[in-house]
């Protein structure tokens, strides 16, 4: 099995391997590890992480996330998380580091347009 994080810890960005074949690379993790052994946790839940399309800004399920200097991960360019496409994937799955934390301010809306998907 190929290395991979310690703990994955909820609203920080992780990246998938590059054998991992799906229409993102990058993903914010719902998932928290931080109480848990190692072993007993196989999947992490997370929300993808998307290029903008012509819509994006205009989507209610889509949380900008902005690039350095602005933001606070370490994507290069403007992104969307995706709240209404909550997945799992196994731990394997992700390279062994974070690209960082995303700001309070895009946590906070990624969690209301999360609650009003859910119907929370």
């Amino acid at each position: 099995m190929p290395l991979t994080t310690l703990t994955f810890e909820r609203f920080l960005v992780y990246e998938l391997r590059p054998e991992v074949k799906l229409p993102f690379q990058f993903v914010l993790c719902l998932s928290t590890t931080a109480s848990n052994y190692r072993h007993e946790v196989k999947n992490i839940s997370f929300l993808p992480i998307i290029g903008a399309g012509r819509y994006a800004d205009n989507d209610p399920y889509r949380v900008p996330l902005m690039p350095r200097p602005q933001g606070s991960t370490r994507l290069l360019t403007r992104m969307y998380v995706a709240v209404d496409a909550i997945q799992s994937l196994g731990k394997a799955a992700f390279l062994p580091a974070d690209l960082g934390r995303i700001t309070a301010a895009e946590e906070r809306e990624v969690r209301e347009k999360l609650g009003s998907w859910l119907g929370l």
